[in-house]
């Protein structure tokens, strides 16, 4: 939240677009909302509106919302987004231009998306007018962030604030089914099932 907070307050900073890159369960969407419910309850909050890609018209979702020059936008799940799926480069680009007016631009999508490292976006396109130090691109680039996925402490975590002190057998079986779970620290999602 610290780092996203950073990045949305900041009012001169040479990264307008950010790019949350996460494997598939590790909560990418958790993280919008919660991040979108924080804000909210904050004094100096931010505005921000949440479009989820993977939704029937997308495009006209972002153009509907009013105040883009103060709003951040978070567009959620690139890698569910229909027309990204068929070409990514030029659907990135579509909605880089479709989110210009936007303060910032925070968008989500799955590492194994792309095949390899080299085709994660890196430019946005978007030529950069205003003052720059000797060396720095003339284009925006985006700035990638990886959600790490769960400890083994935050699995414990979960299980402690799931289970209250008093269900110790809840808790012994749900640390017991926990543990029997290859690289459940990679899935949390899978910690939702634990009771079923």
């Amino acid at each position: 939240f610290k780092m996203v907070d950073k990045f949305l307050q900041e009012d001169y900073t040479p990264r307008r677009h950010l790019l949350v890159l996460a494997d598939s369960g590790t909560g990418k969407t958790s993280f919008l909302l919660n991040y979108y419910a924080d804000s909210a309850r904050r004094r100096k909050r931010q505005t921000i509106a949440i479009v989820p890609l993977g939704a029937r018209d997308p495009d006209r979702l972002i153009a509907s919302i009013p105040n883009k020059e103060e709003t951040g936008i978070f567009l959620d799940a690139f890698d569910e987004d229909v027309r990204a799926i068929a070409d990514y480069r030029s659907r990135m680009s579509e909605l880089i231009e479709a989110c210009k007016d936007f303060r910032r631009v925070v968008i989500t999508c799955r590492t194994q998306f792309f095949r390899s490292d080299e085709e994660i976006p890196v430019e946005t396109g978007i030529a950069r007018i205003e003052p720059r130090r000797a060396g720095e691109a003339g284009i925006h680039e985006f700035w990638k962030v990886y959600l790490a996925p769960f400890s083994d402490d935050d699995v414990k975590l979960y299980i402690r604030k799931r289970y209250p002190f008093w269900d110790r057998k809840g808790r012994r079986s749900a640390t017991t089914l926990a543990l029997k779970v290859p690289f459940l620290t990679a899935r949390p999602m899978l910690l939702a099932y634990i009771p079923e």
